[in-house]
């Protein structure tokens, strides 16, 4: 078998994985779970002896502290909703 690439191993797991449909759903969001994609790419990964090593690398991310407000209209639990909306007279 020839020695190839890192990046000549990616393709090829993007060649053997179909295209993955969405299967779960939550905070108003459709998305494929890590369990699919790991179902789908883990033998294909093996065979070709490559893994996936979640890391951060000191220097290269930064935290930026986001707010954001929820529609009134998206709420739907009243544990949702922020307090000083909470017990409006």
């Amino acid at each position: 078998m020839e020695h190839k690439n890192i990046h000549q191993k990616i393709q090829l797991v993007r060649e053997a994985v179909p295209v993955l449909q969405d299967d779960k759903t939550g905070h108003g969001y459709t998305y494929v779970s890590e369990e699919s994609i790991l179902s789908r790419i883990k033998g294909v990964m093996q065979k070709l002896n490559i893994s996936v090593v979640p890391s951060v690398v000191p220097g290269t991310w930064r935290f930026e502290p986001f707010t954001y407000a929820v529609p009134a209209a998206r709420i739907n639990c009243p544990s949702c909703i922020p307090p000083a909306r909470r017990f409006r007279p």
